[in-house]
């Protein structure tokens, strides 16, 4: 693969000009990685900042994803992990409002989680308000997911197979009004 493309560190947005925002799969960045269709997969991009790149992948029947140079990583030992149900850290985040989250990774580069929101009761269920010391996008897979902006009174929906980006600093606050639990991946980069 040649030059890198412009967008790249650069889409929805610049990073001068990031806000929250709805990307659904039709307004993704899709392309084939890498440029040979032989050893390829299949990409939508929903967003690439100045702080990380989050994209769904599609592998043909067979193929291993492989995170690094192919060369490299065909080396033993193999450079990724398949992390397990039982791999997951879990931890109920929040006092007023506890949600479940089961962590895939958390180090000094990234952060990476699976949450539950469960459905109503007598009220919808809802998260505590937050913000994060980096970016976050999170990943929709089932429920419809309200995320509210209680400093600007703002809300977007986010449905299964949508990410909602939320820069950094931002602060937001994740409801349920269905009546199914709501299961996403968030991933926030650099600092939780």
């Amino acid at each position: 693969m040649g030059k890198l493309p412009d967008w790249i560190g650069n889409f929805p947005f610049p990073a001068d000009k990031k806000k929250p925002i709805v990307i659904t799969r039709s307004q993704t960045k899709q392309f084939i990685y890498p440029d040979k269709p032989e050893n390829s997969d299949y990409n939508w991009n929903y967003a690439s900042t100045d702080k990380f790149f989050i994209a769904q992948y599609q592998l043909s029947p067979g193929v291993k994803f492989m995170p690094i140079a192919g060369p490299q990583a065909r080396k033993e030992p193999v450079n990724s992990m398949l992390i397990s149900e039982k791999d997951k850290l879990a931890v109920i985040w929040g006092e007023e409002y506890p949600v479940l989250l089961k962590f895939l990774v958390s180090n000094d580069l990234v952060h990476m989680a699976e949450f539950f929101l469960p459905a109503g009761g007598l009220s919808p269920r809802c998260s505590e308000a937050h913000s994060h010391q980096g970016d976050e996008a999170t990943y929709v897979c089932e429920g419809d997911l309200v995320v509210f902006f209680p400093d600007t009174n703002d809300a977007m929906e986010v449905r299964p197979q949508e990410v909602i980006f939320i820069p950094e600093g931002v602060n937001h606050q994740y409801i349920n009004y269905s009546d199914q639990v709501v299961k996403a991946v968030k991933a926030v980069a650099p600092g939780l």
